[in-house]
């Protein structure tokens, strides 16, 4: 419910709130072996607590994945869907200020993972089914 009128507001929400929900659902799967988050961490803060937690359960991140994209085709490929599903926050203008976001606060996520040999980057033009094969085989990669 919290997470609900937070997200129905319009506001982020909070590091230590979403590290908790993450940590719930990470203690209501106990017998799996392993995650996987889309868009998640999105800040160097939001990596060191969420390694944290994951420390006191004796996991770790094994892989973090980006998709490489360039702007143009990020902006072109929203603006579809805008149109397509009807999405009133998918303007041109919300749309380049998320890529202003993503450079200030998720990209430099991209060395933090890869000075701990734990990051690849996924080619992330063609069909769903290409880009899903690339995934798939670096996640392979990475099973132990």
């Amino acid at each position: 419910m919290k997470l609900k009128s937070i997200i129905d507001k319009g506001e982020l929400v909070p590091d230590e709130l979403l590290i908790d929900i993450l940590d719930d659902a990470i203690k209501g799967y106990s017998g799996v072996n392993g995650f996987i988050f889309d868009g998640f961490p999105r800040t160097i803060q939001q990596a060191v607590d969420f390694e944290e937690l994951l420390k006191n359960e004796n996991r770790e991140v094994s892989l973090v994945l980006a998709l490489d994209v360039v702007d143009k085709e990020i902006i072109d490929r929203l603006l579809i869907r805008a149109e397509e599903q009807g999405r009133v926050d998918d303007t041109r203008e919300v749309i380049e200020n998320r890529l202003q976001v993503y450079l200030s606060q998720t990209e430099p996520l991209i060395e933090y993972y890869i000075n701990k040999n734990k990051f690849e980057s996924v080619h992330g033009i063609g069909t769903i089914d290409e880009i899903f094969n690339s995934i798939c085989e670096v996640i392979n990669r990475h099973i132990k």
